[in-house]
C-alpha cells in the first residue's frame, strides 16, 4: 500500500481509534509525526485544563475538607478554601506555561518541515499555517496567545 502524506495518514489512524474507543493506535514513527502528536498533545491539555479549571463568577469559590481528626485527644475538621481569583491566577499561570511549550513545539515543527520545505506537503504547509494561525491573533507578534472558550458546557 503506498501512502502519499504520512501525516494525513497518521491523524487518520488516530481519528478511526478514537471513533472506535480504542486506548491506543499503532501508527509508522518518524519525527515529524512524533513532533505533530506532541503538538495535538499539548492542545488537548490546553482544552481539556479550560474545562476543568472554569470559573464561573468572582462568587466561584471551592470548599473541600481535607482532613478530619476525630479522636480521643483531638478532635476537629480543616478545610481549604480556594477563592475565585486564585483559582482564575492559578489558572492563568498553568496556561501560559502549556501555551509556550506548545508554541515552542510548533516552533519545532515548522523548522523540521522548512529543512525540506519543497518535499512538504501542501497540506503540511497548510496545516503548519493553521497552527501558527491558532497561536497567533492576526499580528505578527508570535507571543500573543487568545484563549477561545470553546468547551460548549451546557451548564455555562
Amino acid at each position: 500500500m503506498h501512502i502519499t502524506d504520512p501525516v494525513a495518514d497518521m491523524l487518520t489512524r488516530i481519528r478511526n481509534a478514537n471513533n472506535a474507543k480504542h486506548e491506543t493506535v499503532d501508527v509508522p514513527a518518524s519525527n515529524m509525526k512524533k513532533s505533530i502528536a506532541q503538538i495535538q498533545l499539548a492542545y488537548a491539555a490546553i482544552i481539556r485544563a479550560q474545562k476543568i479549571a472554569y470559573v464561573k463568577d468572582a462568587e466561584d469559590k471551592t470548599i473541600e475538607k481535607i482532613e478530619d481528626r476525630s479522636g480521643a485527644e483531638s478532635w476537629g475538621e480543616k478545610w481549604e478554601v480556594q477563592q475565585a481569583w486564585d483559582k482564575q491566577a492559578n489558572f492563568m499561570k498553568a496556561q501560559a506555561r502549556a501555551q509556550s511549550e506548545l508554541r515552542g513545539l510548533i516552533k519545532q515543527y515548522d523548522e523540521m518541515l522548512h529543512k525540506d520545505w519543497d518535499a512538504a506537503t501542501e497540506e503540511q504547509k497548510a496545516r503548519l499555517h493553521l497552527l501558527k494561525a491558532k497561536l497567533n491573533d492576526g499580528s505578527d507578534d508570535a507571543g500573543k496567545v487568545v484563549i477561545i472558550n470553546d468547551t460548549h458546557d451546557p451548564h455555562q
